[in-house]
């Protein structure tokens, strides 16, 4: 996959999902569900933290075995999103995205939260 097709695909699941979403019941979930508005502002939020898609090494780092690897488990990524210090990295690896954050030294780092484009984003 190319980065013009990875950032087209996440626009468009980023429209599905919004299509798609309807508000759990209650009693079947962690915490209070968000609302389709909620849904609709983070989506806002999300869209200016995409950028066009490069490829970096990141750290995978999502569990307590992984964040102990010696050596470190590198792998390369498509960084697809930016806010902040935290970002939305494709794993090619992994076939899903992964959250991760930027050291100090720039350095990416996973986080332990996967999954598709928004939910994983959404997470931050």
């Amino acid at each position: 996959m190319n980065p013009s097709e990875l950032k087209a695909l996440i626009l468009k699941d980023m429209q599905l999902f919004y299509d798609e979403y309807e508000i759990p019941p209650p009693g079947t979930t962690v915490g209070t569900p968000w609302s389709k508005e909620l849904i609709a502002a983070e989506l806002e939020k999300m869209r200016p933290c995409l950028i066009d898609p490069f490829l970096t090494e990141c750290l995978v780092q999502d569990t307590h075995d992984q964040l102990n690897a010696n050596p470190p488990i590198v792998r390369n990524c498509w960084v697809v999103a930016i806010d902040g210090s935290y970002g939305l990295l494709f794993d090619p690896e992994a076939g899903d995205f992964a959250l991760a954050c930027q050291s100090p030294s720039r350095e990416w780092g996973t986080i332990g939260v996967r999954g598709d484009a928004v939910t994983t984003f959404l997470a931050r």
